[in-house]
């Protein structure tokens, strides 16, 4: 019976006990790739322009059936046998389209399915941005409430020393009261953070795709969010050419040349094939009723589409102009972006460095210093208030640097495309055109 409340106890431990931890970022980024509601439609997008890609064939046109009762003159109507030209015909007709229309068209459709495929890979690099941008804020704000929360426990411990010294006359009542403000002001700042950290959940909920998300985490681990040293960037190499947002629009540019090439080549008419077989009857002492086969063929005469393609092939080209104007516009930003990004990441952790080095545990020993020499009286109320005002403010400045280092870190991974899970997403279908 021992045994087994053991082996109850170990199940319950592992199974039950990681669910009591705050659950990391990669589980809301698992959720937010499998129900974001904006990434699913994308991904309807992307299996849709695969299907119209897929849909493209050289017979741009359905074949045409013909059926037709035909010559028969009216007086006899409706006997087949009183004329020689008389008969039933059967036909049918394709319009096959030349050899260059067909090419071009097949590759604008796939340069556009292309195109809605980095759309796709672009709306999950921007997700992981978004959900793992909320995610941290929503530490920093748990990290100001614990900041706030353990220097409301100094303040109330100053508060009961100074009521001890105004007790013996040592100290002015009157500081004692503003002691009491700075008290209520601390409370009733933790909170609005408690009202913020719920707009945080309701913002990470929703691109979770989840209308009331769970959230929990313990003041350890928010203890433990900011490391003692932030690690660097692995290298600071980058390749705008592998960022979904400037391959989405090289393949519209790249859509928009074939799209001018397809006009062009529509100046070389298609033609229509047919083949036509009549069935007649013998015609008394005239005819002996043999039966008709005919093959035919046609294309259009180029008599005014030509001039109607001049205006279009001039159309083609300037967009494919402002295409190309967009690639190298999105080139440039992506290009800047980076360059800004990386000098301001670099800014960032030299100054979170010095702040958590040098200014915080300068303030956090003059404040107990001051605390320490409060009770001998060789030391004012006002400036004790001071050094603590200053650590509770450096503190919390020390957190928000940590954050926007953060920040500033996700932003150039998402300049990299790169982004935890992105290994494991498969290609699901409509994503990779040659999946099978």
């Amino acid at each position: 019976m021992r045994r087994t409340w053991i082996i109850v106890a170990i199940v319950y431990i592992f199974i039950f006990l990681p669910s009591l931890n705050a659950r990391p970022v990669n589980y809301y980024l698992d959720i937010a790739f499998k129900k974001n509601p904006s990434l699913n439609a994308q991904k309807y997008e992307t299996s849709a322009a695969g299907n119209d890609y897929k849909s493209e064939s050289i017979f741009k046109n359905n074949p045409a059936f013909n059926l037709a009762y035909s010559n028969v003159p009216v007086s006899e109507w409706p006997s087949l046998d009183a004329h020689a030209m008389s008969g039933i015909s059967i036909g049918v007709s394709q319009f096959i389209a030349s050899p260059w229309e067909d090419y071009y068209r097949k590759q604008k459709s796939y340069a556009k399915y292309l195109s809605a495929r980095e759309s796709l890979h672009e709306a999950r690099n921007m997700l992981a941005l978004q959900v793992q941008s909320a995610y941290h804020s929503l530490m920093f704000l748990e990290k100001k409430k614990l900041v706030l929360e353990e220097n409301l426990q100094l303040l109330k411990n100053i508060e009961n020393l100074a009521a001890s010294l105004v007790s013996v006359n040592k100290m002015s009542s009157s500081h004692l009261l503003k002691l009491n403000a700075d008290t209520a002001r601390i409370q009733n700042s933790i909170i609005e953070i408690d009202a913020d950290i719920q707009t945080a959940i309701s913002d990470l909920s929703r691109l979770c795709g989840y209308d009331n998300l769970e959230w929990d985490v313990k003041k350890e681990e928010v203890a433990g969010w900011i490391p003692d040293n932030p690690s660097p960037l692995e290298n600071e190499s980058f390749d705008y050419t592998y960022h979904p947002v400037y391959r989405k629009l090289k393949a519209l540019y790249d859509a928009q040349k074939a799209a001018l090439s397809l006009e062009k080549a529509n100046l070389t008419p298609g033609i229509t094939v047919g083949f036509d077989y009549r069935i007649r009857q013998e015609v008394a002492g005239k005819d002996e009723g043999e039966d008709f086969v005919s093959v035919m063929a046609s294309i259009p005469v180029p008599l005014f589409y030509p001039l109607k393609e001049k205006y279009r092939i001039d159309a083609q080209k300037q967009r494919q102009k402002a295409y190309r104007d967009q690639v190298n516009s999105v080139m440039l930003q992506l290009q800047n972006n980076w360059n800004g990004e990386l000098s301001r990441f670099k800014k960032l952790r030299l100054a979170f460095s010095n702040h958590s080095k040098k200014i915080v545990p300068g303030y956090m020993a003059a404040y107990r210093a001051q605390v320490g020499s409060l009770s001998s009286g060789t030391i004012a109320l006002l400036d004790v208030l001071d050094s603590y005002r200053m650590y509770l403010d450096a503190s919390i400045a020390e957190a928000k640097l940590y954050r926007d280092l953060v920040h500033s870190k996700l932003r150039i991974e998402y300049l990299r495309n790169n982004y935890p899970l992105k290994s494991t997403l498969s290609e699901k279908r409509g994503e990779d055109i040659h999946a099978k």
